[in-house]
């Protein structure tokens, strides 16, 4: 299960608690699931071993009105492939926080049983759900690199997240333009017109290590325009964890947004390094991040769930202010801050960060 973990899951290897496998462990693992996980039909064969939405959502709350976990799960969508792993990701529209009134925000309750995921010898304990905020107007391959630190909810904890907007604008970068709006706009037109960073990089990384990352066979693609990337990751072996830890792993490291503008290493051998130029010269980088600041509170789930050996655990995120706040950041000087009030439906979008037992 370790080795599962880390195959769909590339930020696990980096975190505190990851002991790895010995070459042999890794080997024995890699054998098993490419057999049985096999090329054209390993996303089916995954789905089939994941947990459903109402094995997880127990129910959702909007401004005070209880939304039953069936109805919850008809604006969640499975199985998204991301560097974070495989999330959910819950987008509803309607809901929409006009005013600023904290007792108008969305809830979800989770409840995973302890059978799903109680294993005697490693997990015992569930080690929680993460949540990142996102922006809902991303294309999903800028969705699976450009995920910021989550809000992790641990088993019987009740987290409230009050969040606000703010947009960050690289003006330093020739082709966004001289605003924050500006900066937008072009996003908005690029990624209609445009390969993203992220997406030639994943090429790239295909390119020379020969495989694709499991979790990009998991990224919702636009069927027509990407119809036969999407037919090559699902038809190319999955990267084994030790070729994605050598090989694919610098690519996607210069996906994300602190990298964008970071030269590669100069130990770096001359095809990742032309790669990284070729992609920054021929595809777009974004010109500007969308973060949600969150203040947050926990406390202790009511008594009701305390006796239960399931995991269960709540979060609420409200926005505590209606004013976006937007950082562009200059050649000359480096940054600005402009903080403007904007009368807007804050649509709540977020993804919840899916961890397989």
């Amino acid at each position: 299960m370790t080795y599962l973990r880390q195959w769909l899951d590339p930020s696990f290897s980096q975190s505190g608690d990851f002991i790895p496998l010995s070459i042999a462990q890794q080997q024995q693992a890699d054998q098993a699931l490419q057999s049985t996980f096999i090329t054209g039909s390993r996303v089916q064969r995954l789905q089939q071993i994941m947990n459903q939405c109402q094995d997880v959502i127990n129910s959702c709350t909007f401004a005070g009105q209880t939304i039953s976990s069936y109805e919850c799960c008809q604006f969640v969508q499975l199985y998204s492939g991301t560097l974070k792993g495989i999330c959910w990701i819950f987008d509803n529209p309607a809901m929409s926080q006009q005013d600023y009134d904290l007792s108008k925000g969305f809830q979800i309750t989770f409840q995973v049983t302890r059978n799903s995921f109680y294993n005697s010898e490693n997990v015992t304990v569930h080690p929680g759900i993460d949540i990142y905020l996102m922006n809902n107007s991303m294309d999903s391959t800028r969705f699976a690199t450009e995920m910021a630190s989550p809000i992790t909810i641990k088993d019987k904890e009740n987290v409230r997240a009050k969040i606000k907007k703010q947009y960050t604008s690289n003006l330093q970068l020739s082709h966004c333009g001289s605003s924050p709006s500006n900066a937008a706009e072009i996003d908005r037109q690029k990624s209609q017109s445009s390969t993203s960073l992220s997406l030639c990089l994943l090429t790239a990384a295909a390119s020379e290590c020969g495989c694709f990352p499991l979790w990009a066979s998991f990224i919702p693609l636009n069927s027509q325009r990407y119809l036969t990337l999407s037919q090559q990751i699902n038809q190319t072996t999955a990267c084994s964890v030790t070729t994605y830890e050598s090989c694919a792993r610098k690519y996607m490291e210069y996906s994300q947004s602190n990298r964008w503008k970071e030269p590669p290493r100069p130990n770096s051998n001359a095809i990742f390094v032309n790669a990284v130029k070729n992609c920054r010269s021929q595809s777009h980088t974004p010109c500007q991040t969308t973060e949600y600041p969150a203040e947050i509170e926990r406390n202790s789930m009511p008594r009701e769930f305390q006796t239960s050996s399931d995991y269960v655990s709540r979060i609420t995120v409200v926005y505590s202010s209606l004013e976006i706040t937007n950082i562009a950041e200059e050649r000359d000087p480096n940054f600005y801050y402009l903080l403007s009030y904007i009368g807007y439906n804050a649509a709540l979008w977020f993804a919840i960060g899916h961890i397989i037992w």
